[in-house]
């Protein structure tokens, strides 16, 4: 047995073992975040953790921190430090920690402060010189430690002093003025300092006469001089070889200029002539600011007078030498951005920071490999109860063994290939390639990995688990879904897009509109065969672990696409893709000859930097651009931008690269990524999931009222029945393994891969963000009613139910300890010769486990005739226990902001609610994908509502009405009826499959579920309902005890919903069995009903018409039988603390794949539409 697809297998490469199966997905979520807000400033700064915290000053002067977390709701958490200043200089003191910085600020007088941490808070008092008013101060660290202070007056006088923090002295009692170029005190208009070098004081400044000056100390003996150049701002770096040098956005023109330290001088520090930065530079520049990257690199960020950010970088050729400057480009139009701060973390990755006019602060980075940009707003958690949208890349993976099993508790690692927000399994976490995220996996081996969608492409995933070898983890494209649609792009697919508003977003006015439809279609086609030149894209993909794979290589081989030419032209006005070949490229390359290099290359351009200038809209850039052409030549893919006549080069190394191609061409088009998202991502139908839920919860009203009459009219024939059971066991059994031989006697895993649901069937039900949501938050529900409720219903109940549990006590101690433990011990020993790999589960021949509860079974009929008929007689109390159960009132954190969102209801919600829910979205999908059409509108939900009734039940159990039914009642069933009720059994055993693992390994622990383990038990009543045999057939009509009439179906349905989910609920809130003990009466007595429910089944399927349909309905049954109930005695306490957990771990590979065979198997009774079933 497998969580593999046979063709996946099928296709595997020699050798290789499962390892993940990945399911992707674009699409909406929600998360509960809000952005962060700033006010007048922001700093970063490294902390002990080796990531920036963000400091930023409130429009109160109020100081706070924002800094990354892991594992929490959201990226960033907030702290206010509780003092108030400006113009922050932080610094670590001695003994101190980079995470509680000592801090330099001017306060509300322009004095300067001084804060440091103490005690848990921080203190804050003047310092330094007091008399004279601060405009701007800068502080540098020198060598010795001491904090060089440079100052500039309220009068413009350039001033300095140094304090000695060891001492916490000042190096005098005053502000010590430095002297300018003609002699006197200097004054200035702005300053600057190489904060990154710790070995110089250098102090750069704009004069009064806007002339740029530079001093090579900090020190009151200090003369400045002329660098002859007229700045209206400046910023100072030293590169890697500590050279300084100084930038300036001329003042007159708005250029960007650089000036670099002389390696080598004879007296002092002397520079280089001043260099444009850009020679092609075009509009102007505004304040400045530079960073060292990683690679040594000096990179400029600088806003110009509009807001826009911009940057450039230095580049080096082949040999590593330095040759210039990018062409600058902006990262961030139209944000209105007001002040940028830039820093490095440890791992040495570059993030630039901005606040916009509405004071939101933004992140950006660029991925190292791929040169893309990125950006993202701050979030911090949502302090109300909301949930906002977010477009996601979101990656479900399945954990697996060897044998393709669910693996449980499996150490797992994640690194994403650069800097980014993972949220993993509900929290968020920074991951990189030097940043792993580690875990281990749950009972069910499933891992939840969200992106916020910032472009197309993503974050590509290395993935480590146990089956990969050192050094070799699996690759995980987190857009394999998006990228396999958009593979399939067509022109009319182009042509009739339209965002969430209903508008085109190739407007029907567009020019050659047909040809540019084509265009796009042919564009994204192709730059999918580039992304997927290593690997085809799915929405699920099985990913293999191989004992001689290479070390892995995130950079794509183009090799397999051969030689490949094309074209994009936006010369007539709108983009026109043209195929091209060998003389086409060998024609544009000699009428550009000028431009190239002795190499034979034209000028590099930075990648990133191209397209999101393109997404922005800028104007030179969006008039400028003529063409794109794309070669790939021995698997080496270059491409050429023309822009304004200039031809400039980049490569594409990397899958993720070829979506900006997609996402570019509709930006050129004015067409933002917002709108993209709206039509390529799956979007939630709030209406259309709404009235799916609300059926579903109809069905179950329905039901729970009914279900008491039904008992009722059942009683005498169940205990007759219990006695033909009995007396035939051994012939029923014998029966059913004949059944099974003619089949071929199937193994346990090739029984449940019979009926194999299909990718688009299984992907249906993958990205359940309300069962995403319960899962990862069930041990934080708090129940919102005191229960009394319920405890006054056990309480009345007290004798009877007293009695019955007892029975159930006694049942399982006996089952232990006494008679039957032979028994049990047979059927346990049946698992023996699987070691303790419990994947091998799937090898065992189901016959053979037939066999081996054979002798539980004469026990367990005894046994279950007691309890079921005790619990036929209190039917009623039980009931009504069971819908306040069912009924009562939770909150559970996400889960409940989620349901509140969907419905507009209050926060708090019922256990049927979240099964309801969790069945909804899938249900509605599926559905959708299956029949073509959701499981209601709104008229057919009325009219379903009208005619499944209580009532109509009752008539065709054929019991007495308390009133005539109405016509609706009378002609309700439809064929859509079992459509929809074997739709919602799809969803359910797919939930289900997650659900019991889960519940079976906490059970084995000693521990179980607390609250939250009612909501598999409701699921097990909810797969029940979707069953229910006069939904399903028009035939089913009042029960008997006669095995293959269509009555004897309804005899086993009535006891499966008492005696299956019943008995659990029951057993889930009563009061005298606890701990323990109550988890293995629960299991035992489960296993004692689904024996008998199995024996039910056989003898049915043996005495029925052996059609096409009936086999599918025996098999479904199976399926979900028999780890479902028949095998949960795996899940006891006291078989799994002396053999670590194997017995639960086996169970639950059992229930999680057999879950999905049952699934498959209904999909397979939804099309098949010529046989009644009895």
């Amino acid at each position: 047995m497998t969580f593999f697809s046979s063709a996946a297998l099928d296709a595997a490469p020699v050798g290789a073992t499962p390892a993940l199966r990945v399911s992707t997905n674009y699409m909406e979520t929600f998360l509960p975040l809000q952005p962060v807000s700033s006010g007048t400033e922001i700093q970063t700064y490294l902390n002990t953790a080796g990531m920036l915290d963000i400091y930023s000053v409130g429009t109160t002067g109020r100081v706070y921190r924002y800094r990354r977390t892991d594992a929490t709701l959201a990226p960033y958490e907030e702290a206010d430090l509780g003092i108030r200043a400006s113009q922050l200089y932080f610094f670590d003191a001695a003994g101190g920690r980079s995470d509680t910085p000592s801090i330099f600020g001017l306060n509300s007088e322009s004095k300067l402060t001084l804060a440091t941490f103490q005690s848990g808070g921080y203190g804050q008092r003047n310092t330094g010189p007091q008399d004279e008013v601060i405009r701007t101060f800068l502080g540098v660290r020198g060598v010795t430690g001491r904090i060089y202070i440079n100052v500039r007056l309220s009068d413009g006088r350039l001033c300095t002093n140094y304090y000695d923090p060891l001492n916490d002295k000042w190096g005098g009692p005053v502000w010590a003025p430095v002297i300018g170029p003609d002699g006197k005190e200097a004054v200035v208009k702005e300053i600057a300092m190489a904060a990154n070098n710790p070995v110089q004081s250098a102090i750069f400044a704009i004069g009064m006469d806007d002339e740029v000056l530079f001093a090579e100390d900090s020190f009151r003996t200090s003369h400045m001089r002329k660098l002859n150049k007229k700045a209206s701002h400046i910023a100072a770096i030293a590169d890697a070889e500590n050279l300084l040098n100084i930038l300036a956005v001329e003042r007159d023109t708005g250029l960007l200029w650089v000036k670099k330290q002389r390696k080598r001088s004879t007296s002092g520090i002397q520079f280089d002539d001043w260099v444009q930065v850009d020679p092609g530079q075009s509009g102007r520049l505004g304040r400045l600011t530079a960073n060292l990257r990683r690679d040594g690199l000096i990179e400029v960020f600088v806003l110009n007078e509009a807001g826009d950010l911009s940057y450039t970088r230095q580049v080096t050729n082949s040999a590593g030498k330095l040759q210039g400057w990018r062409v600058i480009f902006p990262l961030a139009r139209a944000m209105e951005n007001r002040i940028v701060a830039v820093g490095r973390n440890a791992n040495g990755y570059s993030e630039a920071y901005s606040v916009t006019e509405d004071n939101q602060i933004f992140r950006f980075w660029q991925a190292p490999d791929t040169e893309q940009w990125f950006s993202e707003v701050l979030d911090l958690p949502k302090a109300e109860d909301k949930l906002v949208s977010v477009p996601t890349h979101s990656t479900e993976i399945f954990v697996v063994d060897a044998e393709g099993a669910p693996l449980y508790d499996a150490p797992v690692s994640i690194n994403a290939a650069f800097l980014c927000t993972l949220w993993v399994n509900g929290e968020a976490y920074r991951s990189s390639l030097v940043d792993p995220v580690s875990f281990r996996t749950d009972a069910t081996g499933k891992v939840v990995i969200l992106q916020r969608a910032n472009a197309l492409a993503g974050a590509t995933l290395l993935i480590s688990t146990p089956v990969t070898g050192a050094g070799q983890p699996i690759v995980v494209q987190p857009n394999g879904q998006l990228q396999a649609k958009m593979a399939q792009t067509t022109k009319d697919d182009v042509l009739t897009a339209t965002d969430s508003a209903g508008a085109l977003l190739l407007p029907a006015d567009t020019k050659d509109r047909e040809q540019v439809a084509e265009s796009i279609a042919e564009v994204t086609r192709q730059s999918m065969r580039i992304a997927q030149a290593d690997e085809t894209a799915r929405a699920i993909q099985y990913k293999f672990a191989t004992p001689h794979a290479l070390r892995h290589s995130l950079q794509a081989d183009f090799r397999s696409l051969g030689t490949v030419s094309w074209e994009i032209d936006f010369g007539s006005g709108v983009p026109v893709y043209r195929s091209l070949d060998s003389s086409d490229i060998a024609a544009f390359r000699a009428a550009h000859a000028p431009q190239l290099d002795a190499g034979g290359s034209f000028l590099g351009i930075d990648w990133g930097s191209v397209w999101r200038g393109i997404r922005d809209g800028v104007e030179w850039l969006i008039n400028g651009l003529e063409k794109i052409v794309v070669t790939i030549v021995d698997g080496i893919a270059n491409v050429l931008f023309k822009i304004a006549g200039q031809v400039f080069q980049a490569v594409i190394k990397f899958a993720q690269q070829a979506l900006d191609f997609i996402e570019g061409v509709w930006n050129w088009l004015k067409v933002k990524l917002e709108q993209l998202f709206q039509w390529l991502a799956f979007l939630f139908d709030f209406k259309d999931f709404g009235r799916t839920a609300e059926g579903i919860k109809h069905c179950v009203g329905v039901t729970l009222d009914f279900t008491a009459d039904a008992v009722h009219a059942l009683r005498g024939r169940v205990e007759e029945g219990f006695e033909f059971l009995k007396a035939g066991l051994d012939g029923i059994v014998n029966n059913l393994i004949l059944t099974l031989n003619r089949e071929g006697d199937p193994t346990m895993g090739a029984y449940f891969e019979q009926e194999e649901p299909s990718e688009e069937e299984q992907h249906a039900s993958d990205h359940n963000i309300f069962l995403n949501a319960f899962r990862e938050n069930e041990s934080k529900l708090t129940v919102k009613a005191d229960g009394a409720a319920i405890l006054r219903a056990t309480t009345a109940l007290s004798d009877p139910l007293q009695d019955l549990f007892g029975r159930m006590k006694s049942f399982s101690d006996n089952f232990q300890f006494g008679d039957g433990k032979q028994a049990l011990d047979e059927a346990f020993g049946y698992f023996n010769n699987i070691g303790n790999e419990p994947g091998r589960a799937a090898q065992l021949l189901l016959s053979g486990l037939v066999k081996a509860l054979e002798a539980a079974a004469l026990f367990a009929l005894d046994a279950a005739e007691g309890i079921v008929l005790t619990l036929f007689d209190l039917v009623e109390d039980l009931i009504r226990l069971v819908k306040l159960a069912l009924f009562q009132e939770w909150e559970i954190p996400i889960l409940s902001q989620l349901y509140k969102l969907f419905t507009g209801d209050r926060l708090t919600l019922t256990p049927i609610d979240v099964v309801a829910w969790i069945a909804a979205i899938p249900m509605t999908i599926t559905s959708k994908l299956v029949l073509g059409r959701t499981p209601w509108t709104a008229e057919q939900l009325a009219v379903f509502k009208a005619s499944f009734t209580v009532e109509m039940l009752k008539d065709r159990l054929g019991m007495s009405r308390a009133k005539a039914l109405t016509a609706a009642e009378a002609n309700g069933w439809t064929p859509e009826w079992r459509e929809n009720f074997l739709t919602g059994y799809c969803v359910v055993m797919a939930f289900r499959s997650l659900l019991d693992p889960s519940s079976a390994m906490a059970n084995a622990t000693g521990k179980g579920l607390g609250e939250a383990g009612i909501v598999p038990i409701a699921a097990g009543f909810l797969s029940t309902l979707f069953t229910m045999p006069w939904a399903l057939s028009p035939l089913a009509g009042a029960p008997n005890c006669q095995p293959g009439d269509p009555g004897f179906g309804v005899t086993i349905w009535i006891c499966q919903v008492l005696c299956g989910p019943g008995r659990g609920i029951a057993l889930h809130y009563q009061k005298w069995i606890t701990g323990e003990a109550k988890i293995t009466t629960g299991e035992l007595t489960q296993t004692a009903w689904g024996v008998a429910y199995l024996i039910m089944l056989s003898v049915h399927f043996a005495n029925q018409e052996q059609t096409t349909r009936n086999k599918l309905a025996f098999s479904r049954g199976i399926l979900n039988l028999v780890p479902g109930q028949a095998l949960r005695f795996l899940a006891i306490p006291a078989l799994n603390k002396s053999t670590y957990m194997i017995p639960a771990a086996v169970l639950g590979v059992l229930s999680f794949l057999s879950c999905w065979g049952s699934l498959g198997v209904a999909i397979a009774e939804i099309h098949l539409k010529d046989q009644a079933q009895v």
